[in-house]
């Protein structure tokens, strides 16, 4: 039964998680968008209206209209509704913003005409929204903010996609430039720019077998398992050349006891996996060393988001 009106937010995310790269992403509860959609009722076809901060893209290009559009399309619904989203999730710094706001728009469109899809459904849609943002479809992100937990997006068109969770000590710290390092229209397209186009044969065997061992390995040992983000291969390399400090940092955590450590998304924030009773020393020794090619930082120690968008 479709109803009139819905408020719903969506958590950011953590994607690539080194080896996963465009395959999965971790909710964290370091911020969320929030989107309101209104059913306003009939109309001559599907028709979005959209109210967002002010600097953000409007039309085709806001991720959360594009999801809500292409919902509508793919159903059938001649019916206008009205989104407005408010933000959350500082968008440039790899947090999964743009997939924040597309998945709160998608869950709350789809709450809006009585949940005809089911939320690995709307991995799809809002998927296909982040080409709005990053120049082609991208699933990752969305599919942590729509599910919850660390989301492996195994085929995005059928969808299957396998939610796995972390071991309750798990603590995730996150290291947040409060300048701009990159222009935030250009770092996206900027960080897939500088990617290599091949890699040998060698190098794409050793990818395979971390990101399996992190991806099966939660379920048998999970804190070997997670060492495993810190093997970003060839991505990590070409992108942490860009992020002043970034290697230091990684040895810096390492040496700290750090589980792991990486770039989140495209970056340039970064993040620690650590276990519970190491988050503040950590936290402290990254951030002091982070502060002299960053100026000012935002550290902060977050938890996995289980629950994905929901009803706020």
């Amino acid at each position: 039964m479709k109803v009139r009106g819905v408020r719903v937010r969506a958590p950011s995310s953590i994607a690539n998680l080194g080896p996963l790269f465009d395959v999965a992403a971790l909710a964290v509860n370091h911020s969320y968008d929030t989107v309101h959609a209104e059913l306003l009722g009939e109309a001559e076809g599907p028709r979005v209206e959209l109210e967002a901060p002010e600097g953000l893209p409007r039309g085709t290009g806001n991720t959360a209209y594009a999801a809500a559009l292409r919902i509508l399309e793919y159903l059938g619904e001649t019916v206008h509704v009205r989104i407005r989203v408010e933000k959350g999730v500082p968008p440039g710094y790899g947090l999964g913003s743009s997939g924040a706001s597309a998945a709160a728009a998608a869950y709350a469109v789809n709450m809006l005409l009585g949940e005809p899809l089911s939320r690995e459904e709307l991995v799809r849609f809002a998927g296909e929204a982040e080409a709005a943002a990053a120049g082609a479809p991208h699933y990752d992100n969305v599919a942590a903010s729509l599910l919850g937990g660390l989301a492996l997006v195994l085929d995005p068109e059928k969808p299957w996609v396998a939610k796995l969770t972390l071991p309750e000590d798990v603590k995730i710290v996150v290291f947040r430039p409060l300048r701009r390092l990159f222009e935030t229209e250009a770092k996206t397209g900027l960080m897939r720019r500088v990617l290599p186009e091949s890699v040998s044969l060698r190098e794409a065997v050793e990818w395979v077998r971390s990101g399996v061992g992190l991806a099966a390995g939660l379920q048998t040992d999970p804190y070997r398992a997670l060492s495993l983000v810190s093997k970003g291969g060839v991505v990590e390399e070409a992108r942490g050349k860009l992020i002043p400090g970034y290697m230091e940092a990684k040895r810096v955590a390492l040496e700290e006891g750090a589980i792991g450590f990486n770039i989140s998304g495209a970056g340039p924030t970064l993040f620690a996996v650590v276990r519970e009773g190491d988050e503040d020393r950590i936290a402290a020794r990254v951030s002091k060393m982070l502060e002299r090619h960053w100026g000012r930082l935002e550290t902060r120690i977050v938890e996995v988001d289980y629950e994905g968008a929901r009803e706020a």
